[in-house]
């Protein structure tokens, strides 16, 4: 029995068989009959590594015969690498043998699936590639659907964006598979952004977003390890970092009553350019309507000061919330 390893982590790197071969004419070990294949496994999802592993199956049939000369399952949980033994009968060094190889995950389901893939016994040590495919929970989907809208983030703050998979000819009519989280039975959806710059997702697992320091329009895609993919959208900006009052401060007016200019309060990032979306609270002598408002485009909302009942100056705060 000859030794050889397969490799796992996240490329799930390197499987390598050894194919002894058996006595006959001028091709036993006696006579230096011994020949080998490599098969390397290649998936068709660049996110293969969500799924968790916890052990492989390899079978090879003779092509001739259709014998099937092995069927192994190799464990794999919690580890990088490990050593085993297959000792596969051969008769003549060309043949041809068919492989199978597939994945088993947490629930002893199959997750991804290869060929069969041509492999002759006299290979070498130059691996026989063999196309992996997602085959566990809501392969058959045909469509991911981002569901949450994001509010306005702050530089520094962060949102969970969730998605449904279904599996439909159409979204609208579609029955949900399952949504997206850190359950290992559910549909596994990988997250990314496109703006990098604006905004990360630190783990491609889950669709926590961490606005970063550009400001701007951030898409969030949501992928499904067959293909089908949506995109989200969240604004980013700095944080809110001063106020000024365009109009309306300084002004004269009767008690009780309300003052004839609205008061306007601008509120900008560390930029010097206006946050969008961020909350005001107006408080102070007097009423306020409204005693809330949400910026514009250019951080600006306003309201309508009626004094208090006693003569002499008055004030009034504007206080900015953490994020709308």
């Amino acid at each position: 029995m000859t030794n050889t390893k397969i490799r796992t982590a996240t490329a799930f790197g390197l499987i390598t068989i050894v194919v002894v071969m058996s006595c006959g004419d001028n091709v036993g070990p006696e006579n230096g009959g011994i020949a080998n294949f490599a098969i390397a496994p290649v998936f068709a999802s660049g996110n293969a590594g969500l799924v968790p592993v916890t052990a492989a199956r390899i079978t090879a049939t003779q092509q001739s015969t259709g014998l099937v000369v092995t069927d192994s399952v190799f464990d794999l949980a919690g580890q990088d690498s490990i050593d085993v033994g297959l000792v596969v009968p051969v008769v003549d060094p060309g043949e041809i043998f068919l492989v199978h190889l597939t994945l088993i995950g947490l629930a002893n389901d199959t997750v991804f699936r290869g060929g069969p893939i041509e492999v002759p016994a006299d290979g070498g040590d130059t691996p026989v590639t063999v196309p992996l495919t997602y085959s566990g929970v809501g392969a058959d989907a045909d469509s991911v659907v981002v569901i949450t809208t994001a509010p306005t983030l702050f530089t520094g703050s962060s949102f969970t964006f969730q998605a449904l998979t279904y599996d439909g000819d159409t979204v609208v009519t579609g029955t949900p598979i399952a949504w997206s989280s850190l359950d290992s039975l559910g549909t596994p959806i990988a997250w990314s952004s496109l703006d990098s710059l604006r905004a990360t997702v630190p783990d491609n697992a889950v669709g926590q977003v961490l606005a970063a320091g550009r400001r701007g329009n951030a898409r969030i895609v949501a992928e499904l390890l067959t293909g089908p993919a949506d995109t989200g959208l969240v604004l980013v900006q700095p944080a809110p970092s001063a106020a000024i009052i365009p109009l309306g401060n300084n002004q004269s007016g009767e008690v009780v009553l309300s003052l004839f200019n609205s008061i306007v309060v601008q509120i900008l990032g560390s930029d010097g350019l206006g946050v969008q979306n961020a909350v005001v609270r107006f408080a102070g002598d007097g009423t306020f309507f409204p005693d809330t408002g949400v910026t514009d485009t250019d951080g600006n909302t306003q309201t309508v000061w009626s004094l208090g009942p006693m003569a002499g100056a008055q004030t009034a705060t504007a206080t900015v919330d953490d994020q709308a």
